[in-house]
């Protein structure tokens, strides 16, 4: 079994915390982790440490010289920051470099979308998905990169259905919950992409494993082909709770994309996103756009990577399939 050490940039966020579970449970490698986490926070990890090191760094204040020697001896640098720290990537790319590391995963981890308005011929890119395609598009080509010293990786999803605390986009992770309110724009039957954190987790993972496939790729992969509708009725029949869909006109919804302050109290404070970001992420799904083609997916190169869907995480979720879930 190779042994591989991973610098992992928030190893306690959304989806670096999965990140982190998945490197520790690889049967395919055995992986030394780098944690890097928040100051005064503390890592989120129940198991057994022996292969973790665990930096509490501010990301926000360093420098690529004062970070470089935190990575020396890393094989690979993932970053799983999040959008508030995205702007602060080029650092943890610069700092990789300067520590010979050979392998950079971006944080992607989505699927980036123009909007392309209904109540006027009209389109626009959101701002948070504006930044994430700047960022992406500084690290793929990256100096070191050109010059191959470096490689990178890029592992591309949809939106996911088990993000921890965004009871606004999955309401069913809200414990207490008596009842489920969903959201969605234009036309809640409308198909789209739909995947599993734990999911990506585990085909980022299975790709650090695979260096001579992954190398210099953007890697996507489908999940659940589904409408809200049809997550709705899922919810319904697992929950046994009452599950109310709001469709939100074309017109409202961009409304709120353009001016914020229209939007419902209700939605404003429900998520760590903003609240035109959810609405416009909502219009690309109601659109019956947001997936992605045949040719543009990579599911089969990484065959034991199981991909979850929403029935079979809602039976976990619920307990009718005991210790089937992530």
């Amino acid at each position: 079994m190779q042994s591989l050490t991973v610098a992992l940039i928030g190893a306690n966020g959304q989806i670096g915390n999965f990140i982190l579970h998945e490197l520790l449970a690889s049967r395919e490698a055995q992986f030394h982790v780098l944690a890097f986490i928040r100051p005064n926070s503390q890592l989120k990890y129940r198991g057994p440490q022996e292969n973790v090191t665990v930096h509490d760094t501010d990301i926000s204040k360093v420098t690529a010289d004062s970070l470089a020697p935190y990575f020396r001896g890393a094989d690979v640098v993932v970053s799983a920051v999040g959008a508030e720290l995205l702007s602060r990537q080029n650092v943890l790319q610069d700092a990789a470099a300067i520590a010979d590391v050979r392998r950079f995963y971006p944080s992607e981890f989505g699927m980036h979308s123009v909007l392309r308005m209904r109540t006027e011929e009209a389109t626009l890119i959101h701002p948070t998905w504006a930044q994430k395609m700047k960022c992406l598009d500084e690290a793929m080509k990256h100096p070191a990169v050109v010059s191959g010293r470096m490689s990178y990786t890029v592992i591309g999803c949809s939106d996911s259905f088990d993000a921890p605390g965004e009871i606004l986009l999955c309401p069913w992770e809200d414990p207490n919950a008596m009842e489920y309110n969903m959201y969605a724009v234009g036309d809640a039957n409308a198909k789209m992409d739909f995947t599993s954190m734990r999911t990506t987790a585990a085909y980022l993972v299975a790709s650090i494993c695979r260096p001579e496939i992954s190398e210099n790729r953007f890697l996507a992969f489908s999940g659940d082909f589904i409408s809200i509708a049809e997550v709705a009725d899922l919810l319904r029949s697992h929950s046994g709770k009452k599950v109310s869909v709001h469709e939100i006109p074309w017109e409202q919804a961009e409304d709120i994309i353009r001016n914020p302050s229209l939007a419902p109290p209700e939605l404003v404070k429900a998520s760590n996103f903003p609240v035109d970001f959810l609405i416009a992420l909502r219009h690309v799904q109601g659109s019956g756009t947001m997936w992605r083609a045949p040719g543009q997916t990579h599911n089969s190169l990484f065959p034991n990577v199981k991909h979850q869907s929403v029935v079979e995480y809602f039976s976990y979720l619920f307990g009718k399939l005991g210790d089937s879930g992530p």
